[in-house]
């Protein structure tokens, strides 16, 4: 009801503008120095600059013009990947940026880029999965969702990652795929499994806990209030936390 509302007043203001109050539009695309048309996450840092995510590299724009990062053969202090999914920033503003093949963190500092790895069975391996989401905490810790590795977390400061296990039926697996993540105001975090529903991070036993199957596919979240919205092929759906 309350997103109805603000909805409704905001077509309503819409009705008294006339189109020269709106600021124009501009269009920035590869003939003005983008890497690649397909934009796929978009960020603002704290210095302003702003970031998008293509599928064939990182950019930064400063209001006039672009500068590209790609992957560079040999150079471990490059770009992971060139197919962005997902930008954000740590606590420190660091950038966090998710790929298709793992994650680069960027340093402004030295304009350089590390790569995540994550703590396996077999001692330390560089996350390759695809990135489909990425949440920073209030205290520094940085949280992955992957397509195989499930949820990860790289705890402040730390560019190793560790596992989250995930509980269904009492029994624990580190072979999932997230989807979705987000955090709400008591800093509680919800995370969508693909293929099996709406999961929360119990913050006392460290693992995911499923909480509703309703739904099998997430493509977004976000949280207002008390409730959960949830975008799907299928449409808008909306989860109460109370």
């Amino acid at each position: 009801m309350r997103i109805s509302l603000i909805l409704l007043l905001f077509l309503f203001s819409l009705t008294g503008l006339k189109a020269t109050d709106f600021p124009p539009v501009s269009y920035l695309g590869i003939e003005n120095g983008l890497s690649n048309n397909l934009v796929r996450s978009i960020y603002q840092d704290h210095n302003g600059f702003m970031w998008f995510g293509t599928r064939d590299g990182l950019n930064r724009y400063d209001g006039y013009g672009f500068k590209v990062f790609r992957n560079k053969l040999n150079d471990p202090h490059s770009l992971v990947h060139n197919i962005i999914h997902v930008i954000t920033s740590d606590v420190r503003n660091h950038l966090w940026i998710g790929t298709r093949q793992g994650i680069s963190v960027y340093d402004e500092l030295s304009g350089k880029f590390n790569t995540v790895a994550y703590h396996s069975a077999k001692g330390t391996d560089t996350i390759r999965e695809v990135i489909k989401d990425i949440e920073a905490d209030v205290k520094g810790n940085v949280f992955i969702g992957s397509e195989g590795l499930g949820l990860l977390l790289c705890k402040a400061d730390k560019l190793i990652a560790d596992q989250i296990p995930l509980v269904v039926n009492g029994k624990e697996t580190r072979s999932y795929g997230v989807q979705s993540l987000k955090m709400d105001q008591k800093g509680k975090l919800w995370v969508f499994v693909q293929n099996l529903g709406l999961c929360v991070l119990d913050e006392h036993s460290g693992k995911l806990k499923l909480i509703n199957t309703s739904l099998s596919m997430s493509l977004c979240m976000e949280i207002l209030g008390n409730y959960i919205w949830i975008g799907t092929n299928n449409g808008l759906f909306k989860y109460d936390m109370l």
